[in-house]
C-alpha cells in the first residue's frame, strides 16, 4: 500500500484505502480475521517512525470478514 499525501491536506497522512474483493465458493468456513502491520515507512527524506511516535500504537490494523457464502 502507497500512503500519499493530498496536496491541501497536511494533517491526514497517515489514511489510506484498501479493497478487498470477497470470493465466493458456496462452502460455509466461518468468519475470518485479517491482520496488516506496518512494519517501514519512508518519504523522500528517509525512514519515519512507524506506528504513533515511533511505538506499536496504531501500527497494526485487523479487519474481521464475514462468511459471505
Amino acid at each position: 500500500i502507497t500512503v500519499r499525501q493530498k496536496d491541501f491536506d497536511v494533517v491526514n497522512r497517515s489514511n489510506a484505502d484498501l479493497e478487498i474483493e470477497l470470493l465466493t465458493d458456496d462452502v460455509q468456513d466461518g468468519t475470518k480475521t485479517l491482520t496488516i502491520t506496518l512494519v517501514s515507512a519512508s518519504n523522500d527524506e528517509g525512514a519515519l517512525a512507524v506506528g504513533r511516535g515511533g511505538t506499536d500504537y496504531l501500527k497494526t490494523a485487523t479487519i474481521v470478514i464475514e462468511d459471505v457464502d
